[in-house]
């Protein structure tokens, strides 16, 4: 499966407010599998990267 992946980062008082647009995907279902779970886990991880 190949998609494309943008990033932007933009000030957001004190944070920086990140936005993921993945397009590409071949079905609804994965979509919706990547929006739901796989983006979430990541940013999850990457929260607490920084905490370990």
């Amino acid at each position: 499966m190949t998609t494309r992946v943008e990033v932007t980062f933009e000030p957001d008082g004190a944070g920086t407010l990140v936005t993921v647009v993945q397009t590409g995907f071949p079905a609804v279902e994965l979509r919706d599998f990547f929006t739901q779970e796989v983006w979430v886990d990541a940013f999850a991880r990457i929260e607490a990267y920084p905490r370990r």
